[in-house]
C-alpha cells in the first residue's frame, strides 16, 4: 500500500500539535535513538529519488507503504526488559514510507488519560499527553550495504529532533520490520528493539469485514 498525501495529514497535524504541547513537558528524545545534528540532504524530485533503486523488488520497494506497531522493547543493563516509556505495554503506532522519499512515524500510549475539557486541558493533562507520544515526519535514505535506514525529521513532537539524522539499523522477517541497536544516551539501558508489521491494505480489510 502506498501512502497518499491525504493519509499523511493526520501525522503532520499531530506533530505540530505535539510540538506546541512540548512546552509543558521536559524535552526528551525517544529512548534508544541518539540525537545527532547533521545537514539534511538536498531535496530531489520524485523521479530522481525513485529511479534505479526504486524498481519493484528492490530494498526501497520493501519499505514502501504503511506499517503498524507490534512491540517496543528496551533491554536494561541488569538483564531486565521493558516497553518504551512513550508507548507503554499496549503501544500503538504507524510508520509510513512514500516512493518520493518521505516518511512519517508515530507512537502513542493508548492508555493516556482523556482530557476533561478538550478545549482547555490542564498543564498536567498536556504533560501526560506529550509523555505518551513520539511523532515526526521528514525524509529518509537507505544504506543497503550497512542495513541502516536514516530518518531526517523536518517536523517533530520535540523541537530538538528537527534537523537531526536518526539511524535505524533494520532487519526484515516476512511481513515484519525490526529496528534495533545499542543505546548510548539513556542511563541503565543497553539496547532497544522496535518491530512493525506491514499494514493490511484498506481494500483487503473491507472485504474481510
Amino acid at each position: 500500500m502506498r501512502a497518499s498525501a491525504r493519509s499523511l495529514i493526520p501525522f503532520f497535524f499531530l506533530c505540530a500539535s505535539a510540538t506546541l504541547a512540548q512546552q509543558q513537558s521536559p524535552n526528551k528524545a525517544p529512548v534508544g535513538t541518539a540525537i545527532q545534528s547533521t545537514q539534511i540532504p538536498p531535496r530531489v524530485s520524485a523521479g530522481e529519488f525513485s529511479s534505479g533503486s526504486g524498481a519493484p523488488g528492490s530494498m526501497r520497494d520493501r519499505f514502501l507503504g504503511a506499517w503498524e506497531l507490534v512491540t517496543t522493547e528496551q533491554r536494561l543493563k541488569d538483564g531486565s526488559k521493558r516497553p518504551y516509556r512513550q508507548a507503554g505495554p499496549n503501544g500503538k503506532g504507524y510508520l509510513i514510507y512514500t516512493a518520493d522519499g518521505h516518511m512519517c512515524a508515530e507512537l502513542m500510549n493508548p492508555d493516556r488519560p482523556v482530557w476533561k475539557d478538550t478545549r482547555s486541558p490542564s498543564d498536567a493533562e498536556k504533560a501526560s499527553a506529550i509523555d505518551g507520544l513520539v511523532a515526526y515526519c521528514g525524509r529518509y535514505e537507505i544504506d543497503e550495504t550497512n542495513k541502516v535506514i536514516y530518518h531526517y525529521p523536518e517536523v517533530a513532537w520535540s523541537p530538538n529532533y528537527v534537523g537531526t539524522k536518526q539511524a535505524r539499523p533494520y532487519k526484515f522477517n516476512g511481513d515484519l520490520l525490526t529496528f534495533s541497536g545499542k543505546v548510548v544516551d539513556e542511563p541503565g539501558v543497553e539496547s532497544y528493539s522496535i518491530t512493525w508489521r506491514k499494514a493490511t491494505p484498506l481494500a483487503s480489510k473491507s472485504k474481510e469485514q
